[in-house]
């Protein structure tokens, strides 16, 4: 008799344990179809539910690390991440998020805190760690595209064009390496390669909305450098259709508007940049757009 309620005992606690994972697993689920939907405070709320009933679920941890670089507290995410690498748990997954979080501070101490410096100590952490992933993963495609986007930012774009060649080699279908490649030329002055790399992925149809307004974007920029401002202001426009959320978009366009004497659209374009957290421009709208 003592044995069987042993027994009894042990079966209903496995069974409760497994209908509690059970309804982790329902919570993480939910977490991850919010996450996608860009809706964070539900994403949270059900990432720290699924947490609360399983919290020996590794993958619930990067998912909250995840969650919270929405809201830009990258410290935190780096802690969770951090920890989740000392216990070697999906490794390249976690050094890609881990650079990431880097990256992502890097660009703030640019677009918002003005400190170059800091900036460039940020992206150099964050190259380390995508380094890393492709040491681990040499499959990893995310790690290929922000890697040259970081070496963009620290300016090395000889550099960054050797690391997508590099991935076309091992990934010859994507369409948007192409494109970040016609970014990268423009840099290094080959504007000519620019223009087809960025003309064949835009008539490829196979871009993903993101990549599309670089795409069109930078096809922009090119035609603004060769003084086809009607052409460039079309890009732009469309640029910003498919990523409404770039401030830069807006910050050439209005760049366009003030070369043709539009004084009205260039300051709407950067009023709209500024709000978008271009906030550098501010200084730009006080000195050209007051009357």
């Amino acid at each position: 008799m003592r044995l069987y309620i042993i027994l009894s005992f042990a079966a209903t606690l496995f069974l409760a344990c497994t209908s509690e994972k059970k309804k982790a697993i329902e919570h993480y689920l939910k977490a991850k179809e919010f996450l996608k939907k860009d809706d964070i405070k539900n994403a949270a709320s059900q990432i720290e539910m699924a947490i609360a009933l399983d919290s020996s679920n590794l993958d619930f941890q990067i998912t909250k690390a995840h969650i919270i670089t929405k809201t830009d507290n990258y410290e935190e995410a780096i802690k969770i991440l951090e920890g989740l690498s000392l216990r070697k748990f999906k490794s390249d997954t976690v050094n890609f998020y881990i650079g990431s979080c880097y990256f992502n501070s890097g660009n703030q101490f640019i677009t918002h805190k003005y400190d170059k410096d800091k900036a460039t100590e940020y992206h150099e952490k964050a190259l380390t760690y995508y380094n890393k992933t492709i040491d681990l993963n040499i499959q990893y495609f995310d790690a290929y595209v922000s890697k040259q986007m970081v070496l963009h930012n620290l300016n090395r774009y000889d550099d960054a064009l050797v690391v997508l060649n590099s991935a076309i080699n091992i990934f010859p279908d994507s369409i948007s390496l192409i494109c970040y490649r016609g970014i990268e030329k423009i840099y290094l002055g080959d504007l000519t390669g620019a223009m087809t790399d960025l003309n064949n992925s835009i008539q490829s149809n196979k871009l993903d909305s993101i990549s599309l307004a670089s795409a069109y974007r930078f096809r922009g920029n090119l035609f603004f450098k060769k003084d086809n401002v009607d052409e460039a202001i079309n890009d732009l426009t469309n640029a910003f259709k498919y990523n409404p959320k770039d401030a830069y978009i807006l910050f050439t366009r209005g760049n366009c508007y003030k070369e043709k004497g539009l004084k009205d659209k260039a300051c709407e374009d950067y009023r709209k940049a500024a709000d978008l957290g271009f906030v550098r421009l501010y200084k730009n709208i006080k000195e050209y757009c007051t009357d």
